[in-house]
């Protein structure tokens, strides 16, 4: 009983934090297999039921939240849709994406200094060539380093 009201506390902190814009430490801990925590997805769906995006895409909506993932700072988060309209029936809508705050070098070189993983080097089932762990690629522009899981052909 305990354990579940704690669960229940932790979920609504973290989507309290994400409606101030902060991302709670450990939210983002299931990111490193690209999976996601009940609190991680409470915060997806809050951010979507909101009119908060400062981007809307055919393919992601953005939101100016921060926090951290796997040690990196990041100051927005991309959720896949299917569609502007905000449709999240296809596979697609498991895409997230978070906008680094650091320069594309120095954020590889922390994550292979703290995984011993060279980031940039995908990781992808052979069937259905979902990424089994998160990419870091350069932001467009060169400026920054997005680090991001995607739904591959499911």
């Amino acid at each position: 009983m305990k354990a579940g009201l704690m669960c229940g506390l932790l979920v609504a902190s973290a989507v309290c934090a994400a409606d101030n814009g902060v991302v709670a430490d450990g939210v983002t801990r299931g990111f490193i297999h690209c999976r996601e925590s009940k609190a991680m997805l409470a915060i997806v769906e809050r951010l979507l039921a909101s009119d908060a995006a400062i981007e809307k895409t055919n393919d992601y909506f953005a939101y100016a939240v921060r926090g951290r993932v796997l040690g990196l700072p990041f100051s927005s988060l991309r959720i896949g849709v299917c569609d502007r309209s905000g449709e999240r029936g296809c596979g697609w809508a498991s895409y997230r994406v978070f906008a680094i705050d650091l320069p594309f070098a120095e954020a590889r070189a922390q994550l292979k200094a703290r995984y011993g993983v060279d980031f940039t080097v995908e990781k992808r089932d052979n069937e259905a060539e979902v990424t089994e762990r998160p990419i870091l690629a350069k932001a467009q522009g060169g400026k920054g380093a997005l680090l991001y899981c995607d739904p591959g052909t499911l």
